[in-house]
């Protein structure tokens, strides 16, 4: 028997949220199982990364932190400089040497 579907969360989403260049963005948050291989990068890794938005293709610089199970977490900063962090697919990351 499977259990009953969560409903959503009705608390405050702005972590869902991404400003860049102005415009705000809702992005999907994803995350590897907790036992999955994880590769560190140590220092960062230079990359370009397209983020996981709804409805926008929204393609930046950023720093890879690590890798485990098909996603790539990366830091970048948004319209107030300040850090954000995401999990995004391997394929749409691109390594800089």
């Amino acid at each position: 028997m499977s259990e009953p579907k969560k409903p959503p969360p009705t608390g405050d989403l702005s972590g869902r949220k991404f400003s860049y260049r102005g415009a705000t963005y809702d992005v999907l948050r994803f995350n590897p199982n907790r036992n999955a291989k994880t590769v560190y990068y140590s220092p960062f890794k230079q990359v370009s990364a397209t983020l996981p938005i709804l409805g926008a293709n929204v393609c930046l610089e950023a720093r890879a932190t690590k890798r485990a199970q098909g996603l790539v977490y990366v830091l970048t900063t948004d319209d107030k400089d300040e850090f954000f962090g995401i999990w995004c697919f391997a394929e749409d990351v691109i390594y800089h040497e």
